[in-house]
């Protein structure tokens, strides 16, 4: 096979099967152990006594909400994208 047909072939027929691919191979976000968590000040979801709240780490080394109450999870995950408009 010469160069320009294996640029062909991977133009043509490799890239757009892995495109097709994508969704079936990108993983779905599971719950993992707080310790993992991001301490950025992002925003995630957490599980908290039978409950899940969205949080992030606050200046004060805890877990705040909107509300200012502090959490103490065992579990977390990414927020989901948005949808778009």
């Amino acid at each position: 096979m010469s160069k320009s047909e294996l640029e062909a072939y991977i133009a043509d027929e490799f890239i757009p099967a892995m495109r097709k691919m994508l969704p079936v191979i990108t993983p779905s976000p599971e719950w993992q152990p707080i310790e993992t968590a991001p301490r950025d000040g992002t925003t995630i979801l957490v599980f908290h006594n039978g409950s899940m709240w969205t949080v992030w780490w606050s200046d004060v080394k805890e877990w705040h909400d909107a509300n200012d109450y502090g959490y103490t999870p065992t579990h977390w995950m990414p927020l989901p994208k948005p949808p778009t408009v």
